[in-house]
C-alpha cells in the first residue's frame, strides 16, 4: 500500500510502472485526502492499512507514505517522532520533494534545492527540455527514464554515503535527498 501526500500525482504514476507479475509486490494507493501533515498523514496510512490488508495480514504486507519534507526543520521534526511506530507502515521522505528521484534519473551532481518548485523547475527546464514538451506533474515520463533506474538508485546511495555518519535523517539540511531508493529496490527486488 502506497498513501502519498496531498495530490500525489507525479508519485503514483511513476510508481504504477512498479504493478504486474514480473514484480515482487501488488501496490495500491491511496491519497492522504490531502493531508499534508506528517502526523495525519501516518494516521490515514495506518487505517489505510487496515482497509486495505485488514485482518488477513501476511509476512511480507507493508505500507508506505511518500512524504515532501520541503525543507522544513518542522517537518523533519514531526516525522522523526513518527519513525519506527509501527512494522508495517513507514514513511519515505524526500527532500525537498519525489521529484529529486527522477532527477537521480539523469544526473549525479544535483544542487542544493531552496525548495519543491526549483526541483520541479529544474526537473522542467534542465533535465526534460528537448525530451517532454509541455511537461505537468501528470505527464507520465516513466517510459522515457525507465532504462536510467539503476543509474538513479546508485546515484541516491553514493548521495546518501555523505550522510553516513549523521543519523539525523530526516534532516532539511540533507538536500537533495529521498527514500525511494529503498523503496524501488524493494519493489524490484527478485524480479
Amino acid at each position: 500500500l502506497v498513501l502519498g501526500e496531498g495530490n500525489y500525482t507525479t508519485e503514483r504514476i511513476y510508481l504504477s510502472h512498479f504493478t504486474g507479475k514480473e514484480y515482487s509486490y501488488c501496490l495500491k494507493f491511496r491519497n492522504s485526502g490531502g493531508f499534508t501533515d506528517p502526523a495525519q498523514i501516518f494516521r490515514e496510512l495506518e487505517k489505510a492499512f487496515q482497509e486495505v490488508i485488514g485482518d488477513t495480514v501476511e509476512e511480507r504486507d507493508c505500507a508506505y507514505a511518500l512524504v515532501d519534507l520541503d525543507c522544513s526543520k518542522e517537518k523533519a521534526v514531526k516525522i522523526k517522532a513518527l519513525t519506527n511506530q509501527s512494522d508495517r507502515c513507514g514513511i519515505i521522505v524526500s527532500n525537498p520533494c519525489f521529484e529529486v528521484w527522477l532527477i537521480d534519473h539523469f544526473t549525479n551532481k544535483c544542487p542544493q534545492y531552496p525548495s519543491s518548485q526549483h526541483v520541479k523547475k529544474a526537473l522542467k527546464q534542465q533535465y526534460l527540455r528537448g525530451i517532454v514538451t509541455d511537461y505537468k506533474e501528470s505527464t507520465d515520463i516513466y517510459s522515457l527514464i525507465a532504462d536510467k533506474l539503476d543509474f538513479a538508485i546508485a546515484n541516491e546511495e553514493e548521495r546518501q554515503k555523505r550522510y553516513k555518519n549523521d543519523d539525523s535523517w530526516p534532516n532539511p539540511d540533507h538536500n537533495p535527498r529521498t527514500d525511494m531508493v529503498y523503496l524501488i529496490k524493494k519493489l524490484t527486488q527478485s524480479q
